[in-house]
């Protein structure tokens, strides 16, 4: 189904900001020409599987010397469920126009600790105190910014490229040379910081019982792994990134990767028992693929929303292996 909305103007929004014109002429081209497709999200809702596709960009007048970016999205109705050579049953979307990959698959190389906070999740004083904690040795410094006034509490961790690897291989107690030797210090330290940043997180931050999001991404063998904690208890966060878990992790995208051409995979960690879960992939020809339960996850919030009626989501049984 296409949509057509303005994803930005030239007037000033309802926090403050404001893009030029020769500023949305570039958000367009980006759009059009760029080899990455942007992917059509939901409500800032890391756990919802993306229910479509940018794949048009235009700027038009909208008012005396205003302009407005006009887009045109795909969004996916139809879901398919496909089996994978392994036996397993998932559920699949992609564009029938656009076999660009999602941009958020683009490669990273970080090589230090990154933390992005939403500073409309601090008071002013507060925001200040918990960056005041770390320097610029120990970490970079990253904004989170989420068009909402009153976005849940999250903090994201872009962890030195090649750390789920490297624990994976400490755990299966793989041979290091110097150099992977000084990565694993480096990512030793990080996890020093990863501690005192979630301590000071749930001080500082104001969640009101609100559950809290914090999302570890990394680089493995370049696919874009995200995980995903959402708890109140700092403890089980921590223990959720133990080296023997992320081991886990690594296995568990090995086996993916042999089914789909991975690009991006997203990993739950359920506190009931301890356990990383796979939600969705997506893959280099911009499908996404995910679990029944993430794909329930998505419609429910989708259901509740004012467009829900136009975009009527189904499921459609695929009898072949296609991936």
């Amino acid at each position: 189904m296409l949509e057509k909305g303005f994803a930005a103007t030239t007037s000033t929004d309802a926090h403050g900001d404001k893009l030029s014109k020769k500023q949305l002429i570039q958000m367009a081209n980006e759009i059009n020409e760029d080899k990455y497709a942007r992917g059509a999200g939901f409500a800032h809702d890391l756990l919802a599987m993306p229910i479509g596709k940018t794949i048009h960009g235009e700027v038009i007048p909208i008012g005396a010397n205003e302009y407005g970016l006009e887009i045109q999205q795909e969004l996916f109705d139809k879901f398919k469920i496909i089996k994978s050579t392994d036996g397993k049953r998932y559920v699949k979307a992609e564009s029938e126009i656009d076999k660009r990959p999602f941009i958020e698959e683009i490669s990273y190389d970080n090589i230090k600790l990154a933390v992005s906070i939403d500073k409309v999740n601090f008071s002013d004083d507060n925001y200040h105190l918990f960056w005041e904690q770390f320097n610029d040795n120990d970490i970079e410094k990253k904004a989170l910014i989420r068009k909402s006034f009153l976005p849940d509490p999250e903090i994201v961790f872009t962890l030195i490229k090649g750390t789920i690897y490297t624990l994976s291989a400490l755990v299966a107690k793989k041979t290091f040379d110097k150099l992977s030797d000084s990565i694993s210090e480096d990512i030793e330290k990080s996890y020093q910081v990863i501690k005192k940043a979630i301590a000071s997180f749930v001080k500082l931050a104001n969640h009101n019982e609100r559950p809290i999001t914090y999302v570890f991404e990394d680089n493995y063998n370049d696919i874009l792994v995200q995980l995903i904690v959402r708890s109140n208890n700092a403890d089980k966060v921590l223990m959720s990134i133990e080296k023997e878990k992320i081991c886990i992790i690594a296995h568990k995208i090995d086996e993916l990767k042999t089914q789909f051409p991975i690009n991006k995979v997203q990993f739950l960690y359920c506190e009931e028992n301890e356990q990383w879960e796979f939600r969705y992939l997506t893959t280099a020809t911009g499908a996404v693929i995910g679990t029944k339960i993430a794909f329930r996850y998505t419609k429910e919030l989708i259901s509740k929303q004012p467009f829900a009626q136009r975009l009527d989501i189904k499921l459609v049984p695929q009898n072949n292996n296609e991936q």
